[in-house]
């Protein structure tokens, strides 16, 4: 009978323990969230934009250590800006395209060929965004110059260090 009772008891600690031992599973360390970004992936996992605003503050709360002057700072700021604004531009584009093909599904007969012109013009909104984000990505990456970029990776590995 004890022995029961001890197993039970086992049983229910190990389960409640579970969630605590899993909290921080995936975490790479480089931001207050955990490594996890608003999607709650982990950072390899994230989306060129999480990528994008995760790696301009980065650089801007890294500015002394990377050696940003404060001009590279300003740009930086004002990437971050159009960034965000280009993201709803865009997005508000493929939402405008989504609700164009509801219309176009909703009526009988369906015109398939306009069917099918709307959402290949969906697909190169997504496409163009894409574009547009790699090339933000770039840019922002360029902003620094090669030593810079050197410094930044080691202060990058230095935060992945002290968090595992």
């Amino acid at each position: 009978m004890t022995s029961r009772r001890l197993f039970a008891a086992f049983l229910i600690l190990t389960v409640m323990a579970a969630p605590v031992a899993w909290a921080n599973h995936g975490s790479c360390g480089h931001c207050g969230s955990g490594g996890k970004g608003k999607s709650g992936m982990g950072y390899h996992e994230w989306g060129l934009d999480e990528k994008f605003f995760h790696k301009a503050e980065f650089m801007l709360s890294n500015q002394k250590a990377i050696g940003l002057s404060e001009e590279q700072a300003r740009s930086i700021e004002t990437q971050k800006l159009e960034f965000e604004k280009m993201l709803i531009a865009r997005e508000a584009e493929i939402e405008i395209a989504a609700l164009d093909i509801k219309a176009a599904m909703h009526g009988y007969p369906i015109d398939e060929e306009a069917l099918v012109q709307v959402v290949a013009h969906k697909h190169k909104l997504k496409q163009a965004k894409a574009e547009a984000m790699a090339r933000a990505y770039a840019k922002l990456r360029n902003t620094l110059s090669a030593e810079q970029n050197t410094q930044m990776k080691a202060v990058w590995s230095g935060e992945t260090a002290r968090a595992s």
